[in-house]
């Protein structure tokens, strides 16, 4: 569980993970600055079985590594995601270690997610995955979200195997990780709905925006270029030489979240039947979710 500034939320957090119906695991919290007293609270849950690391503010990446680097050296084999403002439910871990258990061969898997008000938690939409591991494929190869972060189930050995989280990558860092893991390894997803995530606006990717997408796209370009052999470029020479095709990409993608967001602020289905239409590629891979099961 990466933790900054989550005070509000955090109580909720934890006590979802201490409570699953699944028992062996650790509950690793690393602390990246917290300014607003959340590591005191995360210190109250040391004696029940929570571990608690402290670092610098350094990002998603570092964190990562450091839960990765935290696993190899106790032998732990398996890695589940949580943001510190979201929930697990209570067959969150049980369910996605049965699919890893079952799937020997896959490197990672999530799951489907509600989205919930940020103060009463009412559920106000769902964001769902493919099931088929070839559509998962296919999805990330084309800068669909494939898996959700915030409810994955990573194989320690895979996330080693590709090096783990790359710093370079300040947003999208688990764009990067998929597309790579993608390149290597069978990922796949349970069909339950197994988390909740809260739905606010002071969220890094929602925050940053434009900057999010333009690291996705980033990530898209590094995996072409590894396809092609070819070296990859820094991100603000990515940024500053990209292709007008590429800029509307990114205003296009842009665009296609302002007016979801839309629809998770008002529930008016009108916007969700907006994005549908702006977006044909997504309603084609909507429909195929649904034959490839």
């Amino acid at each position: 569980m990466p933790l900054y500034n989550a005070k509000l939320f955090l109580q909720t957090s934890i006590e979802s993970i201490i409570s699953q119906t699944y028992k062996d695991f650790i509950l690793l919290i690393i602390n990246d600055g917290s300014t607003d007293g959340s590591e005191l609270l995360a210190e109250s849950y040391v004696n029940r079985g929570v571990f608690l690391l402290h670092q610098k503010n350094s990002g998603p990446g570092v964190i990562m590594n450091k839960a990765i680097q935290y696993a190899i050296d106790n032998e732990i084999e398996y890695i589940a995601r949580i943001d510190s403002d979201d929930i697990a439910l209570p067959n969150r871990l049980e369910k996605q270690v049965a699919l890893m258990e079952k799937y020997p061969n896959t490197a990672a898997c999530s799951s489907n997610c509600y989205y919930v008000d940020t103060n009463n938690e009412r559920i106000i939409g769902t964001s769902t995955v493919p099931i088929s591991p070839l559509l998962i494929r296919c999805e990330i190869n084309s800068g669909l979200r494939g898996l959700i972060q915030g409810s994955t189930l990573f194989r320690t050995k895979s996330l080693k195997k590709i090096g783990g989280y790359r710093e370079k990558f300040k947003l999208a860092e688990e764009t990067d990780v998929f597309l790579r893991l993608n390149e290597m390894f069978e990922l796949r997803n349970s069909s339950d709905f197994l988390m909740k995530i809260r739905f606010h606006k002071n969220s890094l990717s929602v925050g940053n925006s434009k900057n999010n997408t333009q690291y996705l796209f980033y990530a898209l370009d590094c995996a072409k270029r590894r396809r092609g052999k070819k070296p990859e470029v820094e991100f603000d020479q990515f940024v500053e030489n990209s292709s007008l095709k590429v800029k509307f990409s990114i205003w296009h993608e842009g665009l296609l979240l302002g007016i979801w967001r839309r629809y998770l602020n008002s529930g008016n289905p009108i916007y969700l039947g907006l994005t549908g239409l702006l977006d044909l590629r997504r309603s084609l891979f909507r429909i195929m979710r649904i034959v490839l099961k």
